[in-house]
């Protein structure tokens, strides 16, 4: 289990970075995770469909190709999901 909301949080960022590494194949140096726990609510927390709402994972992936020419700068991203909130 997790200490705080903001490590849940970090944990499931870092979860859904993984699976666009993993499964879509995007380059790693396109991709970051932030969790921020209980720091940035969409809707007031104050019911359970409030918090489920808010129990979200929001992420960017650039469009520029990292810089360099190392093995994962070459690594072609494959047909990626189109940036959008989603709830684990």
């Amino acid at each position: 289990f997790y200490d705080s909301n903001w490590e849940l949080s970090t944990f499931r960022a870092t979860s859904v970075a993984r699976l666009l590494i993993d499964k879509y194949e995007i380059t790693p140096q396109r991709v970051g995770a932030i969790g921020y726990g209980q720091y940035r609510p969409v809707v007031p927390n104050d019911t359970p469909e409030g918090q489920a709402k808010n129990r979200r994972v929001v992420f960017f992936i650039k469009n520029a190709p990292p810089a360099g020419n190392g093995p994962l700068a070459a690594r072609p991203a494959a047909a990626a999901p189109q940036p959008q909130e989603a709830a684990p």
